[in-house]
């Protein structure tokens, strides 16, 4: 029989069905609609039934209120939703409890199952099969996958891998993050000791990279395809670029043949905000092998490597160079500029031994003891050598002090100024100071001295004279001055006749600027023989000797009876006395006759003569009315009208002579006959107005 319909006085809260064995039933009818308000409580028995052998269809069954099945296997909870299993009270809609470590087991007879999980917005799936994944459904693709083999893959449905990541295609290029609040770390662990751990980047199944730590030194390299050590970190903090062993913290090697392959450190810049911007880089790269640069590329923006981008060099033999302007603690304006504020030198040792220096001191004593401040100093513990064209040796300050120029000369060069050179002639080992013109060229030998200690001025052959110690040749008025810078003083030149005592000064002419003369000195003692006083007068002795030295006028005239105009004489006092002696001869003309003339003041003029019985002559002094007068002389002979004589003028006081004068006095004159006899003769007196006859013999 079917129950079909619980009336509703079956709503209490404890319902008990009791049926006695019922061995034939073998099914159960349907139980088409039960409607339960309240909860169910209470127990459900029936007696054995070994024959039922189906059960019939509950097809709907509508319970309000919780469920409650044993406490605690099954709990419905109606006020939350919430269903638990083995949970009396499930906090989540599907909440399970397990005190064993079997919580669930989903099985399914085919040859693999899903658990599905879906939400507005995705669908999600676990499939177990002969691997383990996780789907995403909405997509269709496999996410994560555990294959049989334990190889687990991310975004690769076929790991080959314990960890095989992949799918970061299109715009999703970050592959994994890992994210830790704190602390965050990657573990790879080598469960030995001699095999090494790392990470190989691959691309499409070709290696290209690989991170790996060594077996052994524990180190870290970054290798490239060809599995060369690109770079290297030991433990102990040494970095190697192109190296597996770096010896220092960073070591970098490469091929110096080439800029492509050498280890070259590059500086770039992105900014284009100035003109002056430029990329640099360092290191050891070109042909030559071993040598150093620092690059400067040409332009912003420009590649920094190369021949033409080389700004400094040091060679392998450690010389340094630049194509530029080198500035030490300044901006360079030159080749080589220094700034410093003290201690501005260059010094050179050789062994920790000082040998030379450059310096500008910034206090006295610096570099050189007798520096001062803002000198420039230069020192050499050894000679000082200057060279130029080449190797060769120009000048030497030897350590001793002496000053060397060697096979060159010494030049006083100034624009637009004539220019002075002293000059070592090697064929005649001769030295010339010589003078240039205004483009200091056509340099012009001033004064040589040769090999003889022969010194010339004004020639370049002083050893051609006779006394040749000291040669002068100079042009008209020009000569030797010994100038004195002082009113009493005397210079002298001297001959000495050894180096002690009177013999330093056994003669000597000297000149005293006190009084204006110039004595001859000699005789062992330097003592004064002749000078000359200040009027033109000589004296034997010095300066204050009575003993005067009488000097004579002499030239020789052609002489005829027309007078010739012989001298002027120039006297002072409003006197003068002088002597005139006339001898020639001529064919059958013999003349000696002597004269002796004095001219006064004012017209007075007296003349006396006496000579050998020979031709006669006369003679006619004109003055200005007092001591200056003009001289001529005449031929009084009728047997014949020239000759040639020979007249000498000496003067008794400080009276001047010209032999060669232009002008005449022509104030008064007085005539004088000397005859052909020894006689002696005067004519003296007033004498006449003007300048007298022309002609001296009238025939």
């Amino acid at each position: 029989m079917a129950l079909t319909t619980v009336p509703v006085s079956l709503s209490a809260t404890a319902l008990t069905l009791t049926t006695a064995a019922q061995p034939n039933i073998t099914s159960v009818g349907t139980l088409t609609g039960l409607t339960v308000s309240g909860n169910i409580a209470g127990t459900l028995t029936t007696a054995a039934q070994t024959n039922i052998t189906s059960l019939g269809t509950l097809s709907a069954l509508t319970i309000s209120g919780d469920l409650t099945v044993d406490t605690s296997t099954l709990k419905v909870d109606s006020s939350n939703n919430r269903v638990g299993i083995g949970e009396a009270s499930p906090g989540f809609p599907l909440h399970v409890n397990s005190s064993g470590t079997d919580i669930a087991k989903f099985e399914s007879s085919g040859s693999y199952t899903f658990t599905r999980f879906s939400s507005s917005s995705r669908n999600w799936a676990l499939s177990m099969g002969s691997s383990f994944s996780v789907y995403d459904e909405t997509a269709s693709q496999t996410r994560l996958i555990i294959d049989s083999s334990g190889n687990v893959g991310i975004g690769d449905s076929t790991p080959q891998a314990l960890l095989d990541v992949g799918g970061g295609y299109g715009g999703n290029t970050t592959v994994a993050t890992f994210a830790h609040a704190t602390d965050a770390y990657i573990e790879i662990e080598n469960m030995t000791t001699q095999n090494g751990a790392g990470i190989i980047l691959s691309n499409a199944g070709t290696k290209k990279w690989t991170i790996q730590k060594d077996t052994s030194a524990h180190g870290l390299y970054i290798q490239d395809a060809s599995a060369n050590e690109n770079m290297t970190f030991l433990q102990g903090g040494n970095v190697g670029i192109g190296t597996s062993n770096p010896a220092s913290l960073l070591h970098i090697e490469g091929n110096t043949n080439g800029y492509n392959t050498a280890p070259i450190i590059y500086f770039g810049s992105t900014s284009t905000a100035n003109a002056a911007v430029r990329d640099w880089a360092i290191g050891p790269a070109d042909s030559d092998y071993g040598n150093f640069h620092i690059f400067q590329g040409a332009s912003t923006g420009a590649a920094a490597v190369g021949t033409a981008q080389i700004a400094f060099t040091i060679d392998s033999n450690k010389n340094v160079r630049t194509s530029g302007k080198l500035g030490i603690g300044m901006d360079a304006a030159q080749a080589l500029d220094i700034e410093r504020t003290s201690g501005l030198s260059l010094r050179f040792y050789n062994g920790g031994s000082f040998k030379a220096g450059l310096q500008v001191p910034d206090s006295s004593g610096q570099m050189i003891g007798t520096s001062a401040a803002n000198d420039f100093a230069i020192r050499s513990q050894s000679n000082l050598l200057f060279a130029s064209g080449g190797n060769t040796e120009r000048l030497r300050i030897a350590s001793s002090g002496n000053v060397v120029i060697v096979d060159t000369s010494l030049e006083f060069d100034k624009p637009s100024v004539y220019g002075f050179r002293f000059l070592h002639n090697d064929s005649g080992n001769d030295l010339s100071i010589q003078q240039g013109d205004a483009n200091n060229a056509n340099y012009v030998s001033r004064l040589t001295i040769d090999s003889g200690g022969r010194v010339g001025i004004g020639t370049t052959n002083p050893g051609t004279y006779y006394m040749d110690k000291l040669v002068v040749v100079a042009p008209d008025e020009s000569g030797i001055t010994i100038a004195g810078t002082g009113a009493n003083q005397r210079q002298m030149i001297g001959f000495a006749d050894g180096t002690s005592g009177d013999a330093r000064y056994a003669g000597y002419i000297g000149y005293d600027h006190n009084n204006d003369t110039m004595s001859f000195n000699g005789g062992g003692a330097g003592a004064a023989r002749l000078t000359i006083l200040s009027n033109g007068n000589i004296v034997k002795g010095n300066a204050s000797s009575t003993q005067f030295v009488d000097y004579v006028h002499r030239k020789t005239y052609s002489i005829n009876r027309v007078y010739t105009h012989i001298a002027n004489i120039n006297s002072t006092n409003l006197g003068c006395s002088y002597e005139v002696h006339i001898k020639g001869t001529t064919s059958s003309v013999v003349v000696n006759a002597h004269f002796h003339i004095m001219v006064g003041h004012y017209f007075d003029i007296a003349i006396k003569s006496f000579g050998n019985a020979y031709t006669a002559c006369k003679v006619k002094v004109v003055t200005n009315g007092n001591e200056d007068s003009s001289l001529y002389i005449g031929a009084a002979t009728s047997n014949n009208n020239t000759f040639t004589g020979t007249v000498s003028i000496r003067v008794h006081d400080n009276a001047t002579v010209n032999m060669a004068p232009s002008s005449a006095y022509n104030t008064c004159y007085l005539e004088h006959a000397q005859s052909a006899t020894s006689s002696q003769e005067t004519t003296t007196g007033s004498a006449t107005s003007g300048s007298g006859p022309t002609n001296a013999y009238t025939v």
